[in-house]
């Protein structure tokens, strides 16, 4: 049950006195009377409470207390109002406040007296209705580190700000707490100050200082550790108020729960998802039969006998596995694609010699009448019900009609290719909904590249519980070109940040050290946190690649490179699989690939380094590469409808204050295609780089790194910044920039000719 200790510091006397007194309201949540040492609870000698003992001591204690209401939102309205629940309308949270009643700090405002609170609010308004001049405010139950809090400075009901604070959050509301008394209260006046802390309530989150402080305690089970309540009033039994039944790992303070500030979230459903009507046969056994004898009329007609043939039904190809004659050759088989495909009168056919680990030919023919896979059969499947993989992806159905589930994270990263109109954005949408069907909003976060502004539109409306964004940046859904680089700098600085942390932790990847920090064996106040997957998704891959070049290339080069371990994972989609736009750099480290259809054998070649995506029959039929064996699958298909329903369904309900803020990264506005930095543009070593670059004729990112113990983006910004002065050369692939200045003497008339701020007497 939660108990609350009010505390009137300095006692309210009557507000008509000559002398008014200061009032500071202490509230603390949880605090029941046998965690208090003044009540002599077992618990004083295993964990005294000195500070609220001496309280006591100079006050009363409150040893006939009744609780008003034990929920911590409509508490506070009875505090506030002096009415109990049923009067004053909050009798939950989650119900909205109505601020228009009379409160005490209206009547304290009235009596001449200025109004604050802060730290934890939980009435689901702002504060100015109830009276208050000043607030700075927890958003909801808030986070027990790093807090983000609302503040309205002028008591006008509209907050100001939201301010991201860095610490832990009892010490926060404490400072804020002892700074507005003595530096932003009217000072003219009599003040009270509602000073309201999260601590300790559940899920409880101990201080940096008490982390580890009982791991070699063992306290003693409560007296009502198994209190089944019989025998008492009714009411009392009826209530959910045993420990061991409500009490969960967390409250026991065994592990973190990342999912505690959403703990209400619901995983969409799956009547959200369209039936699809399969016929019961998709080919009918004299289809079968027919098929067969043409095969095998065919192969004779090439003198080629067939020993054994047997066929497997997909939902959209039949695969006829052959085993020859022996003295066969494989390849002459492999010539008669055209002449198969002639006598079947199919589509297109595609030849499998021999396959994988079977010792048999596969010939694979398009059904006449293929089976649509729904979404809903594959989200609903066994496989994918029971699956425990980390970012699992249900793509479809193989040719032998099991549900093909991958994981991205042992990918670790995706290429997808394939022509208009083959299934590519359907294939997009099946990956997205079955991570959102698996995962809580607080396990990964999305970037999402939509450089059409129409395709991924839909998820804006989760934006505040799964994606990932620029801080100010007003659209979650990322279209501009610029702001792509932008995002994609700021990745890798969340890389090399989240290895900063991996490296303090002494774990090799996400997984390890979120273990660890669920287990509580790292400080949060040292900057470490719970670190959720983050999957970066790029529509229209060709695009980005024709406007911006290097400068896409290069950060997804590196986030490719070296992002699987700390938890970031790319998914690349693209119309034309060119070499000039996937690259030779961008597959060496893509190993998953993903063909729908594609126009021609070359572009198959340059996805899947095979052809085969040339012979696909569209609508989603696809090729899955991880690795050297392909598989053929059909796509589960997922319509747009659907998406929206599930969005909608996610978006309604509680969500984080803002979208998962990725760190904050300026870069130039037109990049490196020539603009002009005006001196207060320019980077404040920007004079040290270029007399560092002259003096040893060298110009790159790397040794200004080494010798100016810099970071690799600002390095970056500083050899563009050298070659806008024109003091090195233009990027030249593999060579080495050229060093266009030769001497100091010629850099200082060249500083002096673009720098407005040149200092002679520099170095």
């Amino acid at each position: 049950m939660k108990l609350s200790n009010l505390l009137f510091v300095i006692p309210a006397l009557f507000l008509g006195a000559a002398k008014k007194p200061n009032i500071l309201f202490i509230f603390t949540d949880d605090h029941a009377y046998q965690a208090v040492g003044a009540y002599n609870s077992w618990l004083k000698e295993h964990c005294p409470t000195p500070n609220i003992d001496s309280l006591a001591r100079d006050g009363m204690l409150f040893e006939q207390c009744y609780v008003t209401n034990s929920i911590c939102g409509p508490m506070r309205a009875a505090i506030q109002t002096g009415k109990y629940s049923h009067a004053n309308g909050f009798l939950v949270n989650g119900n909205k406040f109505d601020g228009t009643q009379q409160t005490f700090p209206k009547m304290l405002r009235k009596a001449g007296y200025t109004t604050a609170g802060v730290g934890k609010w939980h009435l689901g308004t702002h504060m100015s209705p109830q009276g208050y001049d000043y607030s700075e405010v927890l958003i909801g139950q808030g986070p027990y580190y790093n807090p983000p809090m609302r503040v309205d400075k002028d008591g006008d009901g509209k907050h100001d700000e939201v301010i991201k604070h860095v610490g832990y959050t009892t010490d926060i509301i404490t400072d804020l707490a002892l700074e507005w008394m003595k530096s932003k209260r009217d000072k003219d006046k009599p003040f009270m100050l509602m000073y309201q802390h999260k601590a300790p309530h559940r899920n409880w989150q101990p201080g940096p200082k008490y982390l580890n402080k009982y791991d070699d305690v063992t306290l003693p089970e409560p007296n009502t550790l198994f209190d089944d309540y019989k025998g008492r009033t009714l009411a009392a039994y009826q209530q959910d108020m045993t420990i061991a039944e409500t009490m969960n790992r967390g409250d026991l303070k065994t592990s973190y729960d990342p999912k505690l500030e959403l703990s209400k979230y619901v995983y969409p459903t799956y009547d959200l998802l369209a039936d699809v009507e399969a016929p019961d046969k998709v080919v009918d056994a004299d289809e079968l039969e027919a098929n067969k004898n043409r095969i095998l009329e065919t192969l004779r007609n090439y003198k080629i006998e067939i020993a054994k043939i047997k066929a497997a039904v997909g939902p959209t190809v039949t695969l006829y596995e052959i085993i020859p004659e022996a003295g066969v050759r494989i390849s002459k088989i492999k010539n008669l694609e055209d002449d198969i495909a002639l006598s079947l009168s199919a589509l297109g056919i595609r030849i499998i010699a021999p396959i994988p680990g079977r010792g048999t030919i596969g010939i694979e023919v398009p059904n006449r009448s293929p089976k649509m896979v729904s979404m809903k059969s594959v989200l609903t499947s066994e496989k994918f019900i029971k699956t425990n993989m980390d970012l699992p992806i249900a793509l479809g159905m193989t040719i032998s009609n099991e549900v093909f589930i991958a994981d991205l994270a042992k990918m670790p990263h995706l290429l997808m290719a394939g022509a208009t109109g083959q299934g590519k954005s359907v294939g997009l949408n099946a990956i997205l909904a079955s991570i959102l069907y698996k995962r809580h909003p607080s396990e990964v976060k999305f970037v999402l590249v939509d450089p059409k502004k129409v395709e991924l539109t839909l998820y804006n409306k989760i934006e505040r519980h799964f994606l990932a964004k620029l801080p100010d940046t007003d659209e979650a859904i990322i279209t501009d070109t610029t702001k792509v680089i932008n995002t994609l700098n700021s990745l890798c600085i969340e890389m090399d940040k989240r290895y900063e942390l991996l490296k303090d932790a002494m774990v090799r990847n996400i997984k390890e050290y979120n273990q660890k920090f669920i287990s509580r064996k790292l400080n949060p106040e040292n900057d470490h946190r719970y670190l959720p997957y983050i999957v970066l998704v790029i529509d229209e891959f060709a695009d980005l690649i024709m406007t911006a070049g290097k400068e896409v290339e290069t950060p997804i080069a590196r986030l490719a490179q070296l992002a699987r371990a700390i938890g970031i994972h790319l998914i690349i989609a693209t119309q034309r699989p060119s070499v000039n736009v996937i690259t030779g750099i961008i597959k060496a480290n893509f190993p998953a690939r993903i063909a729908f259809k594609v126009s021609s054998k070359i572009d198959s070649r340059t996805i899947l380094d095979s052809g085969g995506a040339d012979q696909l029959i569209g609508k989603g039929d696809m090729l899955f590469s991880a690795g050297n064996d392909l598989i053929r699958l059909q796509c589960a298909f997922l319509d747009t409808p659907e998406v929206e329903e599930v969005c909608d369904f996610i978006g309604s309900q509680q969500a984080y204050p803002d979208a998962y803020a990725l760190p904050e990264y300026t870069g130039e506005e037109n990049g490196s295609s020539g603009s002009n930095y005006s001196a207060e543009e320019r980077d404040a070593l920007f004079e040290d780089a270029a007399r560092l670059v002259v003096l040893q004729q060298q110009g790159s990112a790397s040794l200004l790194q080494r010798k100016l113990k810099l970071g690799y983006n600002r390095a970056g910004r500083l050899v563009d910044q050298l070659e806008d002065a024109g003091i090195i050369g233009p990027f030249e692939g593999s060579k080495a920039r050229q060093v266009l200045v030769s001497t100091e003497q010629e850099l200082n008339q060249r500083l002096g000719k673009n720098s407005s701020n040149e200092d002679e007497n520099i170095l």
